[in-house]
């Protein structure tokens, strides 16, 4: 580590650790890791309020220039824990960001959130890969309250916005594999792909909403609508015992166009993946990891490949309409501010 900067932040402390191959002249909440660059809130998210920035690659934001949105909200006993995009402060943050080389055997430079939620302790991992516009986002929910919890929900999700910067568009195709294991937002404009990519096929859901906050909220397959609405991926552990802790995965890609995304997650799923491996059968025959890689491949291929067809040289919504693709309304910037 190159350079240690503590702040307070309400009651809370946050250290950031900045190693060499990150830019340590970068104000606390925000560096650059091989092209990735996020701009966190003090607790840990892909949106600070302050510089109006969040998630980039390579300069693109990929959510909303100006009042990112990102959620990650969390449910158990049938209790939301906390909703909203920014108020944090009420789960009692711990470690908002801590940047370090490497995370979780995979990647070359990482980060670390811990949270407080209710009686849970949540820590959130990122991990991205120094040659591929991938992020791995390991979670683990540690029960301190001393009795079972019950119906544990965890929510991630993102308002794609990569089209934004360059075209004020703000929409963006949004798509479900046939596996339900993968789902996408595209902009049209530039043809980038925002997409999650799930680890668990009996646990985790991913789908879009219209920007649903709550984490057991319908995840949906638009199947290629053109809207202004939220990308998500969810969790859910039926029980975690008291002083146990659950541990689970999953994916985020960000990616020049739809096939190198999908081809990302294909290939790189048992790696990523590999703590994820639950025997699906009695005989220990197969992995989690196998099952998935054997439905992304037998449903998915084809699939991506005759949305690319279709999508060639879209780049409007006159276009996609032309196409027969549902069109949504733009969404007013002022919305966002």
């Amino acid at each position: 580590m190159t350079e240690i900067k503590k702040r307070l932040v309400g009651v809370a402390t946050v250290l950031i650790a900045l190693p060499a191959l990150l830019q340590a002249e970068q104000v606390p909440e925000r560096f650059n890791a091989i092209g990735v660059e996020v701009d966190y809130s003090p607790h840990g998210l892909w949106n600070n309020a302050s510089s109006k920035r969040g998630l980039e690659y390579n300069g693109t934001p990929v959510s909303y220039p100006g009042a990112p949105w990102q959620q990650v909200s969390v449910a158990y006993n049938d209790t939301v824990q906390k909703l909203g995009n920014s108020d944090y402060h009420q789960w009692r943050i711990q470690v908002p960001a801590v940047a370090h080389s490497g995370g979780s055997g995979f990647g070359d430079v990482g980060s670390t959130a811990v949270w407080n939620a209710g009686d849970l302790r949540v820590m959130k991992e990122e991990s991205w890969h120094k040659n591929r516009r991938m992020m791995k986002v390991d979670i683990m929910v540690s029960n301190e309250s001393g009795k079972d919890i019950t119906d544990f929900y965890f929510m991630h999700a993102l308002d794609p916005d990569q089209d934004a910067s360059a075209a004020a568009e703000f929409r963006t195709l949004n798509d479900v594999v046939p596996s339900q294991n993968f789902a996408f937002s595209l902009g049209l404009v530039r043809g980038l792909v925002a997409s999650y990519g799930i680890c668990d096929n009996h646990k985790q859901q991913v789908g879009h909403t219209a920007w649903s906050t709550r984490p057991t909220a319908a995840l949906l397959d638009q199947e290629l609508a053109y809207r202004d609405d939220t990308m998500h991926l969810r969790h859910h552990e039926a029980v975690i015992p008291a002083g146990e802790t659950a541990h689970f995965s999953f994916m985020f890609y960000f990616s020049s166009d739809l096939q190198s995304a999908y081809q990302d997650y294909k290939t790189h799923l048992g790696a990523i993946c590999e703590r994820e491996k639950i025997v699906a059968s009695a005989n220990n025959a197969s992995s989690m990891v196998e099952q998935l890689l054997t439905e992304s491949r037998a449903k998915d291929a084809d699939y991506i490949a005759a949305r690319a067809t279709l999508l060639r040289g879209v780049k409007s919504a006159e276009a996609a309409r032309a196409k027969g693709l549902k069109v949504g309304e733009p969404r007013s910037s002022q919305n966002y501010l």
